[in-house]
């Protein structure tokens, strides 16, 4: 069964969740951030924002999410240590990492990802209301979704 009800539009005739899935982004509180929290909350799902790795583990660790998002800090590794951190436990909990279009590890990734999906930036917020509705009905089903770069 579908996690969204096509009757009941939000944004742009978005589908809205029946029941909001939880998404947390971890995200250096960037304009961006806020920005996908906004889109995210707008279309019916319930956001926890969290400003880095530590805090976005914390949050993982005493609250129920349904999906992570996260990006990487200038550095380039904030959003990836965060998700490595998330495979070390035996868990299929699917993640977006938002990056720059510029990347060296894509194998690494791919398998990081795994459930999960990668979207370079800037991300429209249609392709990123598509690829979460995407990633939760693939974490619903248990299949893993596709990782795009």
């Amino acid at each position: 069964m579908s996690a969204t009800n096509s009757s009941a539009g939000g944004p742009g005739n978005v589908p809205r969740p029946r029941t909001p899935a939880h998404i947390l982004i971890v995200d250096n509180l960037s304009r961006d951030g806020w920005t996908w929290a906004g889109a995210l909350r707008r279309a019916g799902y319930r956001v926890g924002v969290a400003a880095d790795t530590d805090a976005g583990w914390h949050a993982l660790d005493n609250d129920s999410y349904a999906l992570l998002i996260t990006s990487e800090d200038p550095t380039g590794r904030t959003g990836l240590d965060l998700i490595r951190k998330v495979r070390s436990v035996p868990d299929d909990f699917p993640c977006l990492l938002i990056r720059e279009k510029t990347a060296s590890d894509v194998g690494e990734v791919a398998r990081l990802l795994e459930p999960g999906a990668a979207l370079a930036k800037p991300v429209s917020i249609a392709l990123l209301l598509s690829t979460v509705r995407e990633l939760l009905r693939c974490g619903e089903s248990g299949r893993g979704a596709p990782v795009t770069t």
